[in-house]
């Protein structure tokens, strides 16, 4: 923990070195000889601004520490206590301080290789299961592997099914990856009795049998963009993804949908409503354009 702690300063007053002394410093009280005042633009004003500053960073320091030595809850109080956000004169201080990117944890998800992903883009991450945390997240990214009914079954017995809700009725930016996906449609042929969270329209279909196709689809396929959005900002169509899935999506809206993909037949490979996107391919196993999708998605206001 230790050890943990040391490195979350490290950090931290590399990142204080690069921003802090971009504000105003301490001198122009000192060197103008001017008399004190509190109106705008003078010296004692500007003072007293930088010492502001500084005690914000004295609040990054105790919520960034929490977060690096895994105590998520306490740091989601401690950010909600002090209910402070960057305004748009003071984001070149602030800048990812507070942002953090929750990960859903309910034993149906590639979790670790998503929370490495976000860490390789300098993001702050945390896994839980924990609704309080969920919702005091930034951005929430909802993985999935495995059988769409299990998936589900899990989501429900952790109350998550529930968080997912009032994740989107809050407009927090929301990222589902493959099975995670899949959830967010109304059911899938995988598990006929079992329906899913109903956000999107649509349903969940298997790859119908093609000679020369094995399925599941394993491997890497192009996608082809429509409609915009703002995962593929600055990816060019026909870029490379990396796909794991026998079932594909089928949305009845297909204003939703970002991108196409074919295997045994064309298919929806991407979609967003509002802020809920996702991605039937890995972004996390997608060399740079995948990364890139991450970023995007991490930009999301």
């Amino acid at each position: 923990m230790m050890n943990t702690i040391a490195l979350g300063n490290q950090r931290l007053r590399r990142m204080r070195s690069a921003q802090i002394n971009e504000f105003i410093p301490f001198a122009p009280l000192k060197e103008s000889g001017a008399k004190p005042s509190l109106r705008s633009g003078t010296p004692l004003r500007d003072w007293v601004s930088t010492v502001c500053i500084h005690l914000m960073w004295i609040q990054t320091y105790i919520i960034r520490i929490l977060y690096q030595v895994n105590f998520c809850h306490e740091a989601a109080a401690c950010k909600a206590y002090f209910s402070w956000e960057p305004q748009p004169d003071t984001t070149y201080i602030a800048r990812d301080i507070f942002r953090m990117i929750s990960i859903f944890d309910y034993d149906a998800g590639n979790v670790r290789s998503v929370e490495k992903a976000f860490i390789k883009l300098g993001k702050q991450v945390t896994v839980t299961r924990d609704p309080q945390v969920i919702l005091s997240a930034d951005h929430v990214v909802l993985p999935g592997v495995g059988n769409f009914g299990d998936a589900m079954t899990n989501l429900k017995k952790y109350g998550l099914d529930d968080t997912i809700r009032e994740v989107v009725k809050r407009e927090i930016p929301f990222l589902g990856i493959c099975v995670g996906m899949q959830l967010l449609f109304e059911g899938s042929e995988e598990s006929p009795d079992v329906p899913g969270l109903g956000l999107l329209r649509g349903k969940c279909r298997r790859f119908p049998e093609k000679e020369g196709f094995k399925i599941p689809q394993i491997g890497w396929n192009s996608v082809h963009l429509m409609n915009g959005g703002d995962l593929f900002d600055g990816i060019p169509g026909g870029s490379y993804f990396y796909f794991v899935h026998s079932y594909y999506c089928d949305a009845k809206n297909v204003n939703t949908v970002r991108a196409v993909s074919e295997y045994t037949n064309v298919f929806h490979a991407s979609i967003q409503k509002g802020k809920i996107c996702a991605t039937q391919f890995h972004p996390e196993k997608s060399g740079d354009m995948g990364l890139r999708i991450l970023k995007n998605f991490c930009g999301m206001q």
